[in-house]
């Protein structure tokens, strides 16, 4: 694990999982400006989302846990993330794209209306919705949208709401899919909202190219989650690939 951090400890801890050098060193480098406010965490060993995710949150103690993809890259000062969280006292999970609601396709992007804006190259900026994003907050500079699933590449939230729930849920080694959404709906379930807000968000993506454990992992959200889904019909939206 690598840590960069200083004596004095500070409220956010960004934590990141990866096993390339190189997108690590570009995260740190990227957030390198704001190390006056953050801690950086990175696990480069971890086996899936799970594992590596809940032992980088079991070792820090920082109020606010920032849980962000090696090839994220957000603009927007983590610092203010923290006047969400004072201004919504019921937040559960910040987040820059996801959907309203769920559906039996379990990913947020094949979910209902989906919100966000995700630049995925300097050619292509995915955009959903986030014209439409028009709540205010108390803070009268930001904007949000409830929603019910956040999309991984960049997901915060308060450490006692991420050990209240359990963190995250165990899908077996080696996957990384449907974390997102099982994390989501357990915060939900424990009476907190999850919202995205309007600020754009770097983010290449990629494909799905395992389909046997897709289909594994997605079989076993469905025996944890299908009760509140099974109602919902599925429908593809653009997503990455």
């Amino acid at each position: 694990m690598h840590a960069k951090c200083e004596e004095n400890m500070k409220r956010i801890a960004v934590l990141c999982l990866s096993h390339k050098q190189d997108l690590a060193q570009q995260l740190i480098t990227h957030l390198d400006s704001q190390l006056n406010d953050i801690d950086i965490f990175i696990n480069y060993s971890a086996v899936s989302i799970s594992e590596g995710y809940n032992k980088l949150a079991n070792i820090v103690s920082h109020e606010i846990l920032v849980f962000m993809h090696h090839d994220t890259l957000v603009h927007f000062p983590i610092i203010k993330l923290c006047h969400y969280f004072e201004a919504l006292p019921n937040v559960g999970v910040l987040g820059f794209a996801g959907t309203t609601k769920l559906t039996d396709g379990c990913f947020w992007w094949y979910g209902g209306k989906l919100y966000g804006q995700v630049i995925v190259n300097k050619n292509e900026t995915l955009k959903y919705h986030e014209t439409e994003m028009t709540c205010e907050s108390p803070i009268s500079t930001l904007h949000y949208q409830p929603i019910e699933s956040v999309d991984s590449l960049c997901m915060t939230v308060r450490s006692n709401v991420f050990r209240q729930v359990g963190g995250y849920s165990d899908y077996g080694n080696d996957s990384w899919l449907f974390s997102d959404s099982d994390f989501c709906l357990k915060v939900q379930e424990a009476g907190y909202q999850n919202y995205v807000i309007r600020e754009p968000v770097e983010h290449p993506g990629g494909d799905i190219s395992n389909i046997k454990l897709w289909d594994k992992t997605k079989q076993e959200f469905l025996k944890r989650w299908g009760h509140i889904l099974k109602e919902r019909q599925g429908e593809r939206f653009k997503c990455y690939t």
